[in-house]
């Protein structure tokens, strides 16, 4: 059972330099004024953002560091937030200075338990 939690962290893993990457990317749209596209991104960003969420939840019990996902709760409350009002700064805001440094932490914190 543990090997196969090994496994989804290391999925995990590679999820969250994925998602780093597209958010980087989100970003852009946002602030090249492709707010469009910038929409379609975030909703494939918010799908990432649940699997994941769904994978550390699943192997809390052999994470050598806990990964602490209730943060990430009030940062996906105030994206909402921003999408209802039309906010794209506020969104590329929240992506940039809040998302990325709590999914930097969490990579981290699943590299310690796989031992990368």
């Amino acid at each position: 059972m543990n090997n196969q939690k090994l496994e989804i962290l290391k999925t995990i893993d590679e999820y969250l330099e994925k998602l780093i990457y597209d958010i980087k990317d989100t970003i852009e749209f946002f602030q090249n004024g492709n707010e469009g596209k910038g929409n379609e991104m975030v909703v494939e960003v918010i799908q990432a953002l649940n699997d994941i969420i769904e994978g550390i939840n699943i192997t809390s019990d052999i994470q050598k560091e806990k990964i602490e996902i209730s943060k990430i709760n009030e940062y996906l409350m105030e994206m909402v937030y921003a999408l209802e009002n039309r906010d794209y700064v506020l969104i590329a805001d929240l992506l940039e200075y809040e998302i990325i440094p709590v999914l930097e932490n969490w990579k981290d914190k699943v590299l310690v338990t796989i031992g990368a």
